[in-house]
């Protein structure tokens, strides 16, 4: 089982100046890999946030091709 750590990064970005990417790094649970929680919150006001979700590429094993991936758009205020 990998590390287990109590933190967390926080940080303030306002959609309002335009769309803003989240990136991440491979990650496998089996293995003790690293899992990315999000959370928001609008201070303010409610805003309607439009959220595109990308899957990665399936492993290729042999002679066998991991999977395309996928992508699923989410809209919530």
């Amino acid at each position: 089982m990998g590390v287990r750590t109590n933190s967390a990064s926080i940080s303030s970005i306002n959609l309002f100046n335009g769309e803003y990417r989240f990136v991440t790094t491979n990650s496998d649970v089996n293995s003790g890999g690293t899992n990315n929680f999000y959370s928001f919150y609008a201070p303010d006001k409610d805003i309607n946030v439009e959220m595109d979700l990308y899957g990665g590429k399936g492993t290729d094993n042999g002679i066998y091709l991991g999977g395309e991936g996928g992508f699923s758009r989410i809209r919530f205020t």
